[in-house]
């Protein structure tokens, strides 16, 4: 596209000298620095998913295999006893589900508790677990700087002028659109990487790799075990999906609000922050199975937690939040294209 490679520059640069960048830098340097010395407190707080009260010695033992199946068909009872709406935002049965396959897993591959950590959760004062949960924060915040930054340079800029300066030029408006969007992109998903290599260090400096194996559960059903560097992996993944999400949903905020930059940046938080929530409420008219925040969570589907929703799994997730993100981008662009050089 024309002038791509000019508006690329033009906006790294513009975002390179900006102040939101320097105040992301002091921002995350002090949480990183408190939420890294709290890390001790809030595990002994959250406590251990797997523990002693399920097994002797730290091996799964047959009994305690048989009370997980136990539990399984008891929630599977209980369940049947609600309402439409309660069975599909009730999760106990999914979670104890997961639980009787993953001991199940453990007891007939004799796999012990205290050699495994547990995919997307504190289990433990290990890497993995100080990993999952600081990457969790640094998704939030680089999530909410995208969705700043990709609406401030919409709507702002339709606001003070420079957008129709842009529009003026001999530039096509897809090479514009792309062009704001990919240096976004880049500036958030390159700082989100720089951070998790700095957890990473962090992590095994302070904290350890204490399990030789990383276990997960996929859809509560089909227990995997990978080696600590594939959980960082998948870890690390999940959080550029996450937040590349929300920058499409600025963009596409920004799309729909024109020159309402304060309207655009509340919707974009409030989807963020609340979104899930909001979802799951809607879940009875189906509106969650179709949301954006909820899909976007796919790594729950690898997890002892599981989705918000029942019935949805890791492969509707990712298919319906990649439809989402495509979706976004076209509607984004069509708009753009019929963006008036004289308004």
């Amino acid at each position: 596209m024309e002038g791509f490679g000019n508006i690329l520059k033009a906006e790294l640069f513009k975002l390179a000298k900006g102040k939101q960048l320097v105040k992301l830098i002091v921002a995350v340097i002090i949480i990183f620095v408190v939420f890294t010395i709290l890390f001790n407190f809030l595990y002994e707080l959250a406590g251990e998913v797997l523990n002693n009260t399920t097994a002797t010695g730290g091996e799964v033992t047959e009994e305690a295999v048989e009370i997980a199946k136990a539990n399984y068909d008891e929630a599977v009872k209980q369940n049947e006893s609600l309402n439409a709406y309660r069975k599909m935002t009730n999760t106990s049965v999914y979670q104890a589900k997961a639980v009787y396959n993953l001991y199940k897993y453990m007891y007939e591959h004799n796999v012990s508790i205290s050699s495994v950590s547990m995919l997307g959760a504190i289990t433990d004062l290990s890497a993995n677990s100080y990993i999952s949960f600081m990457m969790d924060i640094m998704a939030t915040i680089f999530a909410i700087f995208g969705i700043v930054i990709m609406i401030k340079s919409f709507a702002g800029e339709r606001s003070n002028g420079t957008l129709k300066m842009q529009l003026l030029r001999p530039i096509s408006k897809d090479a514009i659109i792309i062009g704001k969007l990919l240096a976004t992109w880049i500036v958030s998903i390159g700082a989100l990487i720089f951070m998790f290599v700095v957890t990473c260090v962090v992590g095994v400096i302070a904290f350890k790799v204490n399990a030789s194996q990383v276990i997960g559960i996929l859809n509560g059903e089909n227990v995997f075990m990978i080696s600590p560097v594939g959980a960082m992996i998948i870890t690390l993944i999940y959080h550029i999906t996450y937040v590349s999400q929300f920058i499409m949903l600025g963009l596409f905020a920004a799309s729909l609000m024109k020159k309402n930059s304060g309207g655009s940046i509340a919707i974009g938080l409030v989807a963020l922050l609340v979104g899930g929530n909001i979802e799951q409420l809607l879940g009875y008219i189906f509106v969650g199975y179709i949301g954006i925040s909820l899909n976007i969570s796919w790594m729950n589907a690898l997890t002892l937690n599981g989705p918000s929703l029942n019935y949805m799994n890791l492969y509707s997730m990712l298919g319906i939040s990649i439809l989402w993100f495509a979706g976004m981008l076209a509607v984004s662009i069509l708009m753009f294209r019929k963006e008036d050089v004289h308004s």
